[in-house]
């Protein structure tokens, strides 16, 4: 997997491109500004895209480069604040996702390799399934033997990062640098209350718990 990270600003640009680095995503960064032949040649060897910018009217500008040639890229825009109007973008599809600073990377590096696995197995990757629970990425809905399950938003991504990582033993830190932020209070008993309110969802009626406590280590979903 290689990301390019396009910048307004080259030396924020290489802070970031430092914060991807550390979640094992190589990024090639380059400037909105560099000539098009070079440009041409970074979208041409890359998976995926990076928008880091710091006036909203150049996101056009990032788009029109990216979209010179055929490939549909997964692109993921970095902004120094929340503005209404990424929101259209997202509706146009123009975009995939938007984050603001502080920049969670765990959390981007995550979306990211979601949006470009999706895009190399959209037939198998978007339903997740473990014995009679069953998970649609894409339309976010939950269901239990055919049975609807509905999640606030911030229980819909726990599961879903609980089963991406099936058999594994998740930290709370983990969790919630992955799921929250990293920068997110690890004192915090945010967790343990989202596990909880999981746990009544969609272990109440089932024989065989999905939801596993290691004591002082974590959890386990399986």
């Amino acid at each position: 997997m290689q990301s390019l990270l396009i910048a307004e600003d080259f030396h924020q640009g290489q802070f970031v491109q430092q914060g991807f680095k550390y979640e094992s995503i190589p990024t090639k960064l380059i400037s909105v500004y560099d000539k098009d032949d070079e440009f041409n040649a970074a979208i041409s060897s890359c998976d995926s895209v990076f928008l880091l910018f710091h006036r909203l009217e150049l996101l056009d500008t990032f788009l029109e480069k990216i979209h010179v040639s055929d490939r549909v890229l997964p692109t993921i825009a970095l902004a120094q604040g929340y503005d209404p109007r990424l929101l259209e973008y997202l509706r146009t599809q123009k975009i995939q996702h938007f984050f603001t600073r502080p920049f969670p990377f765990r959390v981007i590096a995550n979306e990211i390799r979601t949006l470009v696995y999706r895009q190399r197995e959209p037939s198998t990757y978007q339903i997740l399934k473990m014995r009679d629970l069953e998970v649609n990425r894409d339309t976010h809905e939950v269901r239990w033997k055919g049975q609807s399950i509905q999640l606030r938003h911030k229980e819909f991504i726990l599961l879903e990062f609980l089963m991406l990582n099936t058999g594994k033993l998740l930290s709370r830190e983990t969790i919630l640098e992955s799921v929250w932020d990293r920068n997110a209070n690890i004192f915090t008993n945010t967790v343990d209350v989202h596990i909880n309110k999981l746990r009544k969802k969609i272990d109440y009626n089932v024989s065989e718990k999905f939801i596993h406590t290691v004591h002082c280590s974590g959890y386990i979903f399986s």
